[in-house]
């Protein structure tokens, strides 16, 4: 029996797959009254479908419209689903293909046809986690894809030229967009989709921990009238096996991984997290968490609540999220972002990143060459052993270097920096405050004032806490160091 869905947005199942009447970009238009678009399907994909649309003129700067039958689950509403074993992580992928027949016709200027192919960094979080939209076009039409000309590939035999857009950092709904487009029109045949995803992994556009969350076929519209028939949709994925996301409830939950990468999402409740083996995504909700990432490069996100955070083996990533955290990297190349808050952060071993954010901050390096930002609030850093850079930022901070060459930068407000052990260089820029060096050392250590456009070396004065210089608003304080013991050489301009 034939069914019809004339709806903004109406979906049904189908087997592996579901298909939906997508009028994503009508905005004022009156469905019905400015344009109509419906989709015709049968009780399964191998009956065939049906998208029949008429729009006003096309304008090939906006798409209005993408009806499609797509497999997986859609990352703008997850209840919408097309099974396919999908969500995925992209390492996980060993093949992904779609076999497919197709015709069209109309104002065929007004419309592409191709595969849209969505990436996640969280399965569970929706459309605000999509990182990457991937398309391959099995159709031009007189529009083109947005981006630039980043080459060309081969998949299938059949060639593609490759549009790149990076994403904008300025706009949060925004994400990496990636189009492979065809030289000819191809109504039959089969298309690499694991192909075009390795082709971007390996160019450093994609990463494979990344999630394939879904693959629609369809037509992307600009306007005009137009049909496209889809006879054939077999979609082939294979896959190492991989657990399904594991969710709490309310309450103070346990929840365990295992070999492979995990999802948890702990929600209510002062929740305990164990991600295992593998690279896990661990979410800690409300409450006050605390979340292990184990071996692998683990993502861990603290949420709302008191939360203690701890990545263990692997290049991992933790985010503290709101309220007072403490986050521990441990062994590997991580990035630790504590949040608002007072957190404590602690690097481990390996060349680190920690960022304070909002709070009165306690950002260690540990072992590593690490990088330390307070961001705003009176921070405390400290480098540990290794050549660190640290950051104060915002805030009346205390910076020490530790073992190691490191290189200290206050930044605003008025601040204690200490170099340690090593050949320092202390940082300084006009809109600093009154800084305090607590430990120069005339025979290593160096003052870099670049940042003030200086064409001479400035004139340094004895003060009644040691040698003190002063360039505009800003002045050092060089306690327990005479000003005969420094000279130009201590100056980089």
């Amino acid at each position: 029996m034939e069914r019809m869905l004339a709806a903004d947005g109406a979906w049904a199942a189908l087997d592996d797959a579901a298909v939906i009447n997508n009028t994503w970009g009508r905005g004022a238009l009156v469905n019905g009254t400015d344009y109509a678009q419906t989709v015709r399907h049968g009780d399964s994909l191998a009956d065939r479908v049906r998208f029949d649309w008429s729009w006003p003129e096309a304008d090939p700067r906006r798409v209005m419209a993408f009806p499609a039958v797509f497999a997986g689950q859609r990352p703008f509403n997850r209840a919408q689903e097309g099974g396919a074993g999908m969500p995925v992580r992209l390492e996980a992928v060993e093949s992904l293909t779609l076999d497919y027949a197709l015709d069209w016709g109309g104002d065929e200027g007004g419309f592409n046809v191709a595969l849209d192919i969505w990436i996640s960094s969280d399965p569970l979080s929706g459309a605000g986690a999509i990182t990457h939209e991937v398309m391959i076009w099995l159709k031009p039409a007189a529009f083109s894809p947005a981006g630039g000309a980043a080459g060309s590939s081969e998949l299938d035999g059949a060639s593609y030229l490759l549009s790149i857009r990076p994403e904008d950092a300025d706009d949060p709904h925004d994400w990496t967009y990636a189009a492979f487009l065809t030289q000819e029109p191809v109504k039959a045949g089969r298309v690499d989709i694991g192909a075009a995803l390795d082709h971007l992994i390996a160019g450093g556009v994609l990463d494979g921990d990344l999630w394939l969350m879904d693959v629609e076929l369809g037509a992307e519209i600009t306007g005009g009238q137009g049909w496209l028939e889809i006879s054939e949709f077999d979609l082939t994925l294979e896959a190492a096996p991989a657990p399904e996301p594991i969710r709490g409830g309310a309450g103070a939950d346990l929840l365990e991984g295992g070999a492979h990468g995990d999802v948890m999402a702990g929600r209510g409740g002062d929740d305990r997290l164990i991600g295992g083996d593998g690279a896990d995504l661990l979410r800690g909700g409300a409450g006050d968490d605390r979340l292990e990432g184990g071996r692998g490069a683990d993502r861990l996100e603290g949420g709302a609540g008191r939360d203690r955070l701890s990545g263990d083996g692997g290049d991992d990533h933790l985010a503290g999220g709101a309220d007072d955290d403490a986050l521990l990297g441990g062994p590997g190349r991580d990035r630790i972002h504590g949040g608002a808050g007072d957190d404590v952060l602690r690097g481990g071993a390996g060349k680190d990143s920690l960022q304070g954010a909002d709070g009165a901050d306690a950002l260690m390096g540990q072992a590593g060459a690490d990088a330390l930002l307070g961001g705003a609030g009176d921070d405390l850093l400290s480098g540990g052993a290794g050549a660190d850079a640290l950051d104060g930022g915002d805030g009346n901070d205390r910076l020490s270097g530790g073992a190691g060459a490191d290189r200290l930068r206050g930044g605003a407000g008025d601040d204690l920096l200490s170099g340690g052990a090593g050949a320092d260089a202390f940082i300084f820029a006009p809109g600093d405050g009154t800084d305090r060096i607590l430990d120069f050392d005339p025979s290593e250590d160096r003052l870099i004032l670049r940042a003030f456009g200086l064409t001479e070396t400035p004139t340094v004065q004895d003060g009644p806490e040691g040698a003190t210089l002063t360039i505009g608003d800003w002045t050092a304080i060089f306690e327990h160091v005479d000003v005969d013991a420094l000279h130009a050489g201590h100056f980089m301009l």
